[in-house]
């Protein structure tokens, strides 16, 4: 299957897309080709085909697909985007994770879905994983990426998250439920932390702590023996509930390449733990969370 980017292409070559969106190479046919063409169709795209010629129009079929917020996170995590680019993808609002019209200078960056991929690679390349050094680097090289609303948004979130990592994650908020409605959560010198309309920054990054304590060693034993105190913090937020298992999964899938053993080992773990957890279906407190569980992850394994 090729792939273009159709509205990139110089206009002289229109008579021989005609013959390819007619499955013709050279005059000859060719009926197992197949033609995917993806374009960003809007007045601040570069167009070089005018698709008022119903010519053209006829020999292709449109869809048009809006990138949901969801779609990003899903493509970042099974990619292995840096963990805290993971967290500002889910955390920030949907209008700063793609903003074209933003910029409000005419040689400022625009932010894209590329501005992410970038700094994701970037953080792995310097080993950033750190709030404090991922801040210092947005201040200095932000506008590299992105534009000055989301540089401002990203420093925003990075201070916050900063903040939540001087909690105990485990103690306060997988044990102690301490992000219950009546109950207060400290950080780790004692001193009570204030979670208005913070929970579901608190939420993100307690599932980034699970995912990492759950592979730190080769039994994913931290899922063992947490998995139902795990879902009574997440039972009203399925998604960040099924996106630990699929982060875990995702991540486990990395070392196919560069560990094969290990992701043998991890990958079979896995399996049966996501049995062994199972059976805790009949006895748990949100035996709803299980369904979508199985639904999403063990049918597919």
């Amino acid at each position: 299957m090729n792939k273009l980017e159709i509205l990139r292409a110089d206009a002289s070559v229109v008579p021989l897309l005609f013959g390819i969106l007619e499955k013709r190479i050279n005059g000859q046919k060719a009926d197992n080709m197949f033609v995917l063409s993806a374009c960003n169709y809007g007045g601040e795209y570069i167009q070089n085909f005018d698709f008022s010629d119903s010519a053209l129009r006829r020999r292709q079929i449109f869809i048009e697909y809006i990138p949901r917020k969801q779609d990003i996170i899903d493509y970042a995590s099974e990619n292995n985007y840096n963990d805290i680019v993971l967290e500002l993808l889910e955390s920030l609002d949907s209008s700063d994770l793609i903003s074209h019209k933003k910029a409000s200078k005419e040689l400022e960056q625009d932010t894209t879905l590329g501005s992410w991929k970038m700094l994701s690679g970037r953080w792995d390349t310097l080993g950033i994983h750190d709030y404090s050094k991922a801040k210092n680097d947005i201040m200095k090289f932000a506008a590299y990426m992105f534009d000055n609303y989301t540089s401002d948004a990203i420093l925003k979130k990075l201070t916050l998250f900063e903040q939540i990592n001087q909690i105990d994650l485990h103690e306060q908020i997988i044990v102690q439920k301490n992000l219950e409605n009546g109950k207060i959560l400290r950080d780790k010198k004692g001193n009570e932390f204030d979670k208005t309309d913070k929970i579901m920054e608190l939420k993100i990054r307690t599932k980034t702590f699970i995912v990492n304590e759950a592979l730190k060693d080769n039994k994913l034993s931290y899922l063992k023996n947490n998995f139902e105190d795990i879902l009574t913090v997440f039972h009203k937020d399925r998604l960040l509930a099924i996106a630990i298992l699929r982060e875990v999964k995702n991540k486990i899938n990395s070392f196919e390449k560069k560990n094969p053993s290990k992701h043998k080992t991890l990958t079979t773990e896995l399996r049966e733990t996501l049995k062994e957890l199972m059976k805790g279906q009949k006895t748990s407190k949100h035996p709803e969370i299980y369904n979508t569980i199985i639904d999403d992850l063990i049918k597919k394994q």
